[in-house]
Parts: C-alpha cells; sequence; structure tokens
C-alpha cells in the first residue's frame, strides 16, 4: 500500500509539471504566431555548406522551436505562381497536426508557413492543395474545425496568409476529405469529401470564391452511386467531372462516375468487380487526349496487387492495362499518375518492388511499355502515399510516407532524362508525442 501511494505521489508530482512545460510551450509559440495565421520557420539551414554536401545531408525542416511535418499522405506538390512547390503533411508541426510548408527548387530550401492547430485552423491535411485562377492555394483538412470533421482552406503565397474558409459539419456538407479540389473552367471549385452526407458516404460539393459558399451537390450511396471518394475529381475535355469511390457500386469494390456541372446529375461510368478490373481505387483519373482517363487501383487484378487501366470517355469502355506483380514492377499504388510533357506517364507503387518499399515506374501508353525507374530503399524513402508532380523546370518532385534520415519520409527530386533520384530533405515525423495510425 506504501509503495502504490509513492507511485502515485510521484504521478501528481508530474503531472503538474507537464502540464506546466507544456503551457509553457504553446505560450512562447503563440507569441511568435498570430492566431496561428503566419509561421515562417526556416526548415533547411544547410545553404551555406558545399552543394555535394547539401544533396546529401540535408535534414529538412530542422529549426529549433518548431519540429518539422512528416507522414504526407494523399498528398502531391503543387507549384504556386512564385515558382515554388506547397505541400501539406498530416502530421508533425507545433502541435502534431499537420504543417503547409513552401519549397524552393532553385536552392533546395524549405519553409514551414503553417502549423495547423485543429481548432482555428484544421488539423491532419489527408490531400493536396491546388492553385486557383486567383493565384491563392486551396487545400482541406481530414479533421479539426469547429465541428472536428475538417476545414477548407485558403493559403495566399504572396502575402503569407492564411485562412480558414468553410467548416465541414457532416451531414450538410461532409467530414473527413481525403484528397483535393478542382477549379472548373467556370471559375468554381469543386471536391469530395470522404465520409458525412445523408448516407455518411461522403459528398460531392461546389465551393464559390467570391461567395465563400459551399452547396452539397450529391450525397454517395453505397450500392447506387459508390462510396468514400478518395482523391480529386478531374475535368475531361467534354466540360464534366470525372471521379473515383474507394468501396461501394454494384460488386462493393468501387465506380469510377461522372458529374455533370451543368445539371448537376451524377451518373455510375462502371463497376470495379476486384479480380477482373481492380478494387479500392485511392487516386484520381488523369486525362490522356481528349477521350482518356487513366487510373490506378490500390488492390485486386490478376495478381491482387492492383491494376493500372484508362476509360474512354467517347466509347464509354473500360480497358485494364497492366497487373501489378510485386518486385517486377511494385504493388499497391495508392496516388494517382502524372500525365508528363513527353506525353509519358509516371507514378509509385506503395509496396514491392526489389527492396519491398516501393517503386517509381514510367508508362508509356504509345507503345503500352512499361518501365521500373526508381526502387526505394528506405533512405531515399520508403512507402509513398502520394502523388507526383512536374514542376516548370521540367524535373519531377514527389514525397514518401516513410522512410529517411528521421523515418518520418522525404521530398525528393526525379530527372526523367537522366532517370536519377535525389533526395531533397527528410521530414522529421511526429511531434514527440505518440499518433495512432489507422
Amino acid at each position: 500500500m506504501t509503495k502504490t501511494l509513492q507511485r502515485f505521489g510521484h504521478f501528481f508530482l508530474f503531472v503538474p509539471l507537464l502540464i506546466l512545460i507544456l503551457g509553457l510551450r504553446h505560450y512562447a509559440f503563440s507569441q511568435n504566431q498570430t492566431a496561428g495565421v503566419r509561421n515562417d520557420s526556416t526548415l533547411n539551414k544547410g545553404a551555406s555548406l558545399p552543394e555535394a554536401k547539401i544533396k546529401e545531408s540535408l535534414a529538412g525542416f530542422q529549426d529549433s522551436n518548431v519540429c518539422s511535418g512528416g507522414i504526407p499522405k494523399y498528398s502531391k506538390l503543387c507549384e504556386a505562381s512564385n515558382g515554388k512547390l506547397y505541400g501539406l503533411t498530416c502530421y508533425g508541426g507545433q502541435y502534431n497536426s499537420g504543417v503547409l510548408f513552401e519549397f524552393n527548387p532553385s536552392d533546395k530550401t524549405g519553409v514551414i508557413r503553417v502549423n495547423f492547430d485543429t481548432l482555428a485552423m484544421g488539423s491532419n491535411p489527408y490531400g493536396s492543395l491546388m492553385k486557383a485562377s486567383n493565384n491563392k492555394l486551396y487545400g482541406m483538412t481530414r479533421s479539426g474545425g469547429k465541428y472536428a470533421f475538417g476545414v477548407l482552406f485558403e493559403y495566399d503565397p504572396i502575402q503569407k496568409v492564411f485562412r480558414k474558409l468553410i467548416d465541414f459539419k457532416g451531414v450538410a456538407n461532409g467530414c473527413c476529405p481525403h484528397g483535393g479540389l478542382i477549379e472548373s473552367s467556370a471559375g468554381h471549385l469543386y471536391g469530395l469529401t470522404t465520409r458525412g452526407g445523408r448516407y455518411n458516404s461522403g459528398v460531392l460539393f461546389e465551393y464559390i470564391i467570391s461567395e465563400n459558399s459551399l452547396n452539397k451537390l450529391v450525397d454517395f450511396k453505397e450500392t447506387e452511386s459508390g462510396s468514400f471518394p478518395h482523391g480529386t475529381l478531374v475535368e475531361a475535355a467534354d466540360g464534366k467531372l470525372y471521379g473515383m469511390t474507394k468501396e461501394g457500386g454494384k460488386y462493393g469494390y468501387g465506380t469510377l462516375f461522372e458529374f455533370n456541372p451543368a445539371t448537376k446529375t451524377l451518373s455510375v461510368k462502371f463497376d470495379f468487380d476486384g479480380s477482373g478490373s481492380g478494387c479500392f481505387p485511392r487516386g484520381e483519373l488523369v486525362p490522356y487526349g481528349d477521350n482518356l482517363l487513366y487510373g490506378l487501383t490500390a488492390s485486386g487484378g490478376k495478381n491482387k496487387f492492383g491494376v493500372m487501366f484508362y476509360y474512354d470517355i467517347r466509347k464509354e469502355t473500360f480497358h485494364k492495362v497492366l497487373d501489378f506483380s510485386d518486385k517486377q514492377n511494385g504493388i499497391c499504388p495508392l496516388g494517382s499518375l502524372l500525365y508528363a510533357e513527353t506525353k509519358q506517364l509516371y507514378g509509385m507503387t506503395y509496396q514491392g518492388g526489389e527492396n519491398g518499399f516501393g517503386v517509381l515506374f514510367e508508362y508509356n501508353p504509345a507503345d503500352q511499355s512499361y518501365s521500373k525507374k526508381v526502387d526505394f530503399d528506405g533512405l531515399n524513402g520508403k512507402y509513398p502515399f502520394g502523388s507526383l508532380i512536374q514542376a516548370s523546370n521540367s524535373k519531377i518532385y514527389g514525397m514518401t510516407q516513410f522512410g529517411g534520415a528521421s523515418g518520418g519520409g522525404v521530398l525528393f527530386e526525379y530527372h526523367p532524362d537522366t532517370g536519377m533520384i535525389e533526395k531533397i530533405f527528410d521530414f522529421r515525423g511526429y511531434n514527440y508525442i505518440p499518433v495512432s495510425y489507422e
């Protein structure tokens, strides 16, 4: 009994001390950030190192006061009008709720611009930023905000100002988005949420920038239209929007759907069936020419490791072009394809390859040839859970969810002309606090 009381005595002495320390940390941070709107913490302080050392030794996002972001998920970088790349991490940062960061490809330095703080700005963004015609960046968080269901936000890269625009509410307008936004030719933003809506299977919505208004347009329903849409919508040459749901539909393995902004109607164009056409797609579709949309599924197909396919919107036909198969070409792609300047498609798999950590690949639709370009080995990252982007310098950039020097993922640069990959910096991962991973 005495020993038990002693243990509890130590515990009760420790708790107030811990609260005091955390309170002082929060107070110190609040003095450097106004309502969570601006926070410009240097990520990379190795600019004075020789170039060769910078390429190998950047520990990225290393600030004495602010722990870096980590674990990029469902994410790809976005190039702004200033030529810099912006991205999101779903964990890490001052509150371990993720960060919005800026990366300069010219000098390979980075800066944390926003530390997500749960209530005021949302938390844990599971998606990507997009640049609208007003040159501002828009994105969403998976959780946080007034109702804890995520938020839609705006970031001005020139003024360095963050604004929360919309709080997701659940039934009324959806919740927990796992993707990004798209601006249609009419100038409106469209997006998806993974949950919420009338049937708690996600919604498709429209956001009007000039009015700061969000309108729910579609409630996904499991067997009828699919459920739990991931990724981002894409506008095809016919002016309609296309996307995919991760589950639901006729077979329960997801759907490929079309949305007509003019009539505000959604129709299912294809039901994934598992072993034949793949299942559980998590990314977005990529236009190739005027009629074809290329995509990936995370599993299913001949080897049960996912497939690559295209959908012909004119003929309304589905064609599988590749079954993923472990070491040969990687397995389980969890992102989307990139349509590069050379008219090749590039993508990544979450696992497989020589080391089991995923691969970066190239696919040529002209001759239907696949080529594995990079085997992730841990040091250059592992388990990529997102997509690639080609910047205006013609180089391809991406992120991995784990791996690197700190285990929290890396940002890398791929040279399609030489086939070389270069790790730019390491994310530092979680911010001291254990976080369960779903």
